[in-house]
């Protein structure tokens, strides 16, 4: 991955997500910023 690629994905990325937000797409299987506490 190049700078001007890892600064695009940066860009389309929220700087946090909320809980509801961070458990559905980890469930979707998508990219979270953290694993969801409730699972841990």
């Amino acid at each position: 991955m190049t700078k001007e690629e890892l600064y695009r994905e940066l860009a389309k990325q929220k700087m946090e997500m909320t809980p509801d937000e961070r458990m559905k797409a980890y469930m979707a299987g998508e990219e979270v910023d953290c694993i969801p506490h409730r699972l841990l």
